[in-house]
């Protein structure tokens, strides 16, 4: 039944009061009660709203704490219970979606019930000013059968989402009721309109449906029921010219459910029929207002034969604009969906495109999860939006009926009025919604971010002269993201919070996740973050080049697999000191392995590669008798900072049968290493060894790992050795650091070998009086990669020698 009014409704309690507590375990004294009386309908507040919560209980207090949509505890506390009643008031300082768990307690802080709810956050947002906005959101509070609304309730808190659009409908039969040709509006149409303009909002007026007036109720196909349909139609968009901003001709015509009386084969055509009778009739009376048609149930991709045979009959000689519903969970097909309907549109119309509407979408909390719903919603909208997509309807605003388990019913934003996690009360898609309004209303999409090996999505907008980039990864994985910008950005976060970050050699790193982020400020370039192993070719036939003076460099194409990308690029020098340079892009710093392809043959050159002036791998010499394809590993190579390198190919000579100087290269191929800034081999570890006699104990403390080795000695003793050898991954500079726990019988002057490349340091000791239970450096140390390196302790003049642990620091 309907409610009568909104103070009804806002006493309508998060849980029902509960008498037996004894289902929790507990045996009370007295029976308890506990409910949460809504002080906002929905539990939905404005940034500067007074967020209070009544909770009734006959418990002597209540122990309250609320968790954000990531599920961190903002607030916590106890409140004393007066006369049956605690007023619980909340500060989360932050906008969102958050959960709200209310503890009832008997006098000796024993637990009696709980109960939560959920309450939503969002800043003002002006209506009024909002005068370019895709979003809408589904009602149906213009109705009074069993999934009536309150449009009272409603409409106001689609304001509070920041929505511009309601879509509703005044249906065929509730107007003309009684008598053909005589037209009853009703209070409740009068209501839902006067609170929809008090709203600052407008509607997507759905004509529909069946009346039983015509047709025996069934799809209207007779003269007399298409005609009255048109008149229907037009009768209320006269009645409330301000308000309609849209009028769709009839509901998902291709399925069963709002076709009664006709076959799968006789809707497309009986649709068609519709549309011819309506659009003249409605467009006379309202020359500029946009009709759409189709509103069909399924995708193309699910069902072509129904768009097909409509556009094929001269179906879109009567829409101003199509619109479909779309019900995929995974938001990336839509981008298909569009492409599909937008080519069949233009193959029936002269390639002409028509404005596209997704007047229905949505995820249900029965089968998915809030959080699921939330983020989707957000990411799927965004996607119309990008891909073309004028208006976007959600539904719905309300769950329907109350039954967590019904897929339809449950596709709400907010709860149903019987929930008892509270009437009205918020869902997280409700804030992420909220958060997507504020930030794209006013806006126009820009371009898309083409981000390769990525699964990062990366949109942008703009209003005036701001620029807003909508990003997330596809695949719900963490991923990095390097923001290239020589200013400040703001970064807000799926539920509307903002922060400033500033570059840092112009540079802002960002974690991506399946939540949406809005980037708003000059970000000039956005490069995903690579992983340890991932590869990156760069053809070098696309990269920008210069070559000596004297010199030219041309693209060379074979048959199919010959190259790599399009073709290779030949350098014809010839010349020592001749060259070829690419600018080649580095995604981010840190070190890298280097190969690079080429194709060797009779006239070629030797060259060396030279990095931003520094010399990287040995001298190539690419002369072979006969064509071969080769990729070679040049080494590694530390970037300091991302962006492009020069990449320099300088002929240093060539062998003694080579014919001439010239280069022909393919690619560039750059692995993302590993660098561990802390190697660290134990005395336990595989890569110690010892020579000669050594003990291990774990007494005293201050050694590290689970225990230390040491060797006594009364004069040196250099055949009684420790060694720790390192896996070096990338040849550099890296601190060497030991690990002992001190005593005063430790050697104070313990001889250590360290070997680093070809080089050896004999000149080192150290005094393992003191020091103990920490890391002590050494020195610093270029190192090669591999398992050439160690350092070796010898037994000690005096005392007790100690071999713990040695510690690499990887300083580049």
């Amino acid at each position: 039944m309907m409610l009568k009014s909104a103070k009804l409704v806002c006493c309508l309690v998060v849980a029902m009061t509960v008498i037996a507590a004894s289902f929790m375990g507990v045996s009370p004294v007295k029976a308890a009660s506990l409910t949460i009386v809504q002080s906002v309908m929905g539990n939905i507040f404005y940034e500067n709203d007074a967020k209070t919560f009544n909770v009734q209980t006959d418990g002597a207090s209540v122990d309250w704490s609320y968790t954000d949509y990531w599920g961190t505890t903002v607030e916590s506390g106890t409140t004393l219970v007066s006369s049956g009643s605690a007023i619980i008031t909340v500060n989360p300082n932050k906008y969102g979606w958050f959960q709200l768990l209310v503890k009832a307690k008997d006098s000796s802080g024993a637990a009696l019930l709980q109960t939560e709810t959920s309450f939503a956050v969002v800043s003002n947002f002006d209506l009024n000013q909002v005068t370019s906005s895709h979003f809408s959101v589904q009602t149906h509070a213009a109705r009074t059968d069993g999934i009536a609304q309150d449009a009272s309730v409603l409409l106001p808190i689609a304001k509070k989402l920041g929505v511009k659009y309601v879509r509703d409908s005044f249906r065929w039969s509730d107007i003309e009721d009684t008598t053909k040709g005589i037209y009853n509006f009703k209070s409740f149409h009068n209501n839902f309109m006067n609170t929809l303009t008090a709203n600052n909002l407008s509607m997507i007026f759905t004509a529909a449906l069946n009346n039983p007036l015509y047709d025996n109720g069934n799809f209207p196909t007779s003269t007399e029921a298409l005609a009255a349909y048109a008149n229907y139609a037009k009768t209320a968009v006269q009645r409330f010219p301000s308000q309609i901003k849209w009028m769709e001709v009839w509901n998902e015509p291709d399925i069963k459910t709002y076709t009664m009386g006709l076959t799968p084969e006789q809707r497309p055509g009986a649709y068609f029929e519709l549309l011819k009778a309506t659009y003249p009739v409605v467009k006379n009376a309202a020359p500029t207002l946009p009709i759409i048609g189709g509103v069909v149930a399924s995708t193309y991709q699910a069902n072509a034969s129904f768009p097909n045979t409509l556009f094929s009959l001269g179906g879109l000689s009567y829409m101003d604009q199509f619109s479909f519903h779309n019900y995929n969970t995974d938001p990336n097909i839509l981008a298909g969906d569009i492409t599909d309907f937008n080519n069949r549109i233009n193959f029936y119309n002269n390639n002409v495109t028509i404005p596209m509407n997704m007047t229905e979408y949505g995820i249900s909390t029965a089968n998915f999860s809030e959080e699921f719903q939330a983020y989707r919603q957000a990411q799927k909208t965004i996607l119309g939006y990008a891909n073309g997509l004028n208006l976007m309807s959600s539904y719905n605003l309300q769950d329907k009926i109350y039954d967590p388990t019904n897929v339809d019913n449950s596709r709400g934003l907010v709860r149903n009025p019987k929930d008892p996690k509270g009437a009205y009360a918020p869902k997280k898609a409700f804030s992420t919604y909220a958060a997507l309004t504020r930030q794209l209303s006013n806006t126009t999409f820009s371009s898309a971010d083409k981000l390769s090996n990525s699964s990062i999505a990366s949109y942008t907008f703009t209003k005036g002269a701001e620029t807003i980039r909508t990003m997330w990864t596809t695949d719900g994985t963490a991923q990095g993201v390097s923001l290239h910008t020589n200013s400040s950005i703001m970064v807000t976060d799926i539920m509307g919070n903002s922060s400033k970050r500033t570059p840092v050699n112009g540079i802002i790193q960002l974690t991506l996740t399946q939540n949406v982020q809005y980037i708003k400020g000059n970000v000039t370039r956005v490069v995903p973050n690579v992983s340890t192993g991932t590869v990156t070719t760069a053809e070098v036939e696309g990269l920008p080049t210069t070559v000596s003076s004297g010199d030219s460099h041309t693209l060379i194409t074979g048959t199919a697999g010959s190259y790599s990308g399009t073709g290779a690029d030949k350098l014809s020098a010839n010349a020592v000191d001749d060259y070829v340079t690419y600018a080649v892009y580095i995604p981010q710093p840190g070190a890298y392995d280097i190969k690079v392809k080429s194709i060797r043959f009779s006239d070629r050159g030797t060259y060396q590669l030279v990095i931003d002036g520094m010399s990287v791998g040995s001298r190539q010499d690419e002369y072979r008798s006969s064509t071969l394809s080769t990729e070679t590993d040049l080494g590694n190579y530390y970037f300091g900072t991302a962006g492009n390198k020069e990449f320099k190919f300088q002929i240093v000579g060539k062998n003694a049968n080579s014919s001439g100087y010239t280069l022909l290269l393919d690619y560039v191929k750059l692995t993302k290493l590993s660098v561990d800034q802390d190697i660290i081999v134990d005395n336990t570890d595989s890569g110690a060894t010892f020579h000669s006699r050594w003990s291990t104990s774990d007494k005293p403390k201050g050694y590290y790992g689970t225990d230390y080795a040491h060797h006594k000695s009364t004069s040196k003793d250099l055949k009684s050795w420790a060694m720790w050898t390192p896996d070096i991954p990338l040849e550099g500079d890296y601190k060497l650091y030991m690990w002992w726990p001190s005593g005063p019988n430790r050697a104070d002057a313990a001889p250590l070998i360290i070997q680093y490349g070809a080089s050896t340091d004999t000149g080192q000791t150290v005094n393992q009086k003191v020091g103990g239970g920490t890391w002590n450096l050494i020195g610093t140390y270029h190192l090669m990669p591999g398992s050439g390196n160690y350092v070796k302790v010898s037994g000690a003049d005096d005392g007790f020698t100690i071999a713990d642990a040695v510690r690499f620091e990887w300083v580049h």
